[in-house]
């Protein structure tokens, strides 16, 4: 796992030892999720919720907003109001 090259596309400065716990931190987690992915769900049916009764929405009611140069403020790069970020594709 190329743990150096998601902390660069996460603009993280990691220390060598860091790198290492990392990469031991997120194997285990890849191991875990293989295992998951082993077991045997051709009994199973599918469900489109974990919620027995659905899924309750609640009321869609506008909050705070950040103004444009406050959001803006924290960027690393900006141009005519908007936030530049590295080309990953």
């Amino acid at each position: 796992m190329d743990v150096q090259r998601l902390a660069e596309l996460a603009s993280l400065d990691l220390t060598p030892e860091e790198v290492e716990q990392y990469r031991t931190q997120l194997q285990h987690v890849v191991d875990y999720m293989q295992q998951i992915d082993s077991v045997d769900l051709s009994g199973v049916a599918m469900m489109d919720t974990c919620m027995q009764e659905g899924v309750r929405l609640r009321e869609d009611i506008p909050g705070r907003q950040l103004d444009r140069e406050d959001a803006l403020s924290a960027a690393r790069e900006s141009h005519r109001g908007y936030f530049v970020v590295p080309r990953i594709i």
